[in-house]
């Protein structure tokens, strides 16, 4: 919630899986600015705990507008999921491909 930007809306989608939801200009930096916030809040974590692991994060965002008569976001989530499914593949250290 620290990253996000004024005004977001952000819902538990299930287990570990979390929905942010904002209206921000389609020029903005603010996605690539929040995920620069959210890595750095997980290294500091990471940096200030002694635990025998590494909390990690992966994540992705879309940036699109609204559609006119749009009913429900799943187009949008589907994409966003994708993303962060790249992130997590590309940071898996014990990937085996």
């Amino acid at each position: 919630m620290k990253s996000a930007p004024e005004g977001s809306r952000i819902v538990r989608m299930g287990g570990d899986e979390f929905l942010m939801l904002a209206a921000i200009p389609a020029d903005s930096p603010e996605p690539a600015e929040m995920g620069e916030k959210i890595d750095a809040g997980i290294d500091e974590y990471n940096n200030s705990h002694s635990n025998p692991y590494s909390v990690g994060v992966s994540y992705g965002w879309v940036s699109m507008p609204l559609k006119e008569d749009m009913t429900n976001l799943d187009e949008y989530i589907e994409i966003a999921d994708a993303k962060m499914y790249e992130m997590k593949m590309k940071k898996d250290k014990y990937r085996r491909d």
